[in-house]
């Protein structure tokens, strides 16, 4: 039963319809009006079809079977024997997010923003806001591990310690519950003006201007805010307001927008063509050596490998920026085309075709492991 809430849970987390741990998610809807709530969210999506009593019964039961209450933080006075030392656990957690935070332990909320509202930034914004949460919960560790310390150390009976202790446990506890919330609001931008700057993009989205169009007006919309902030904290602001954009302009009922692709797509456009623009170059090289040695062969064979694979992913780019972007959802802008006829004309078959092979040489096992294999992949 208990694969079954996971299953749930990762389901929620892949859409972007529920971000937190799995933990949270086990505590928030441990509650059963919060689960009613669920419920109402996900038929109103047509995520679930069916009632709630049939909701919670598949996905809940073991929940209340178990009658499980999540514990507070435990009074240093009852803290496990073998419990793990923070020290130890900030290590795990700096190895855990090795390659993504360079270092966990220096990570505050100003170096977790966004530095675009890229799909490829806001990954990585997330990943690092997830070190930053699990990193303020071992700061709460240790503080209360400090501050049990003072207290037994000033208290005179046990009973006055035990009270103390639960005070502070709840303390830190309601701290711990409320830190998603908190790591989430903007603290440089005020709320009046995030509600503002919401509703601004909210209507650039729903306008009917071009793909370009709406990216011109979103980066006006950045700079008018930037400009009113002191130089030093631009680089802040900014990053605030490409979160807000994120939640607006990139997801539609747990889906990608087509703005959200397109906005990836032109990025790795970029990216894709300076890759090419160095493998041209050195292919040039080459070719330009009369007396060639093996080695040198077989490198300007790589070469125009990568090349052909930089050439389809720039060419399955340019067709995706010229699908239709006032659809609900990418699914439905991809269906679209389809759907009127114009998949002929964009030759949009292209890109199943791509993906068909793509899968296929995974199986066969005959896939070059060359950055334009990849990218080429990645677009598809």
């Amino acid at each position: 039963m208990e694969d079954k809430l996971q299953k749930l849970y990762q389901t929620l987390n892949d859409q972007g319809l529920y971000t937190k741990t799995y933990d949270d998610f086990v505590t928030q809807f441990s509650d059963d009006t919060k689960r009613q709530t669920l419920h109402s969210v996900l038929t109103e999506k047509g995520l679930y079809t069916k009632s709630y009593e049939d909701f919670d019964g598949q996905f809940f039961s073991s929940l209340k079977k178990k009658d499980e209450t999540v514990e507070p933080l435990s009074p240093a006075s009852s803290a496990p024997v073998e419990d793990t030392p923070v020290s130890q656990k900030r290590l795990a957690l700096q190895s855990k997010y090795a390659g993504d935070v360079e270092d966990v332990s220096t990570l505050d909320y100003d170096k977790s923003l966004p530095q675009s509202y890229t799909l490829k930034d806001l990954s990585g914004a997330k990943t690092r806001q997830a070190a930053l949460y699990e990193k303020s919960i071992l700061d709460l560790e240790d503080e209360m591990e400090s501050r049990a310390k003072e207290l037994a150390a000033k208290a005179e009976t046990q009973e006055e310690l035990d009270k103390e202790l639960q005070k502070l446990s709840d303390e830190i506890t309601k701290r711990a519950e409320a830190l998603p919330s908190e790591l989430e609001k903007p603290k440089y931008i005020a709320p009046e003006d995030v509600k503002v700057i919401d509703e601004e993009v909210a209507n650039i989205m729903q306008s009917g201007d071009a793909f370009d169009t709406k990216n011109k007006h979103l980066e006006d919309l950045i700079k008018h805010f930037e400009d009113m902030a002191p130089e030093d904290m631009r680089p802040k602001v900014r990053g605030e307001l490409n979160q807000i954009i994120a939640k607006r302009a990139m997801t539609h009922g747990g889906q990608l927008t087509p703005f959200a692709a397109k906005t990836e797509g032109k990025r790795m456009l970029n990216d894709i063509e300076e890759k090419r623009t160095v493998a041209v170059k050195e292919w040039a090289e080459l070719e330009r050596k009369k007396n060639k040695t093996p080695e040198e062969l077989e490198r300007q064979d790589e070469l125009d490998h990568e090349l052909r694979m930089y050439g389809q992913a720039g060419r399955l780019l340019e067709k995706l920026d010229r699908l239709p972007d006032d659809q609900g959802s990418f699914v439905q802008g991809l269906a679209a085309p389809w759907q009127d006829g114009t998949v002929t004309s964009l030759g949009i078959s292209d890109v199943v075709d791509a993906a068909t092979q793509l899968q296929a040489s995974n199986r066969v096992g005959n896939m070059r492991g060359t950055d334009a294999d990849r990218d080429r992949k990645s677009v598809v």
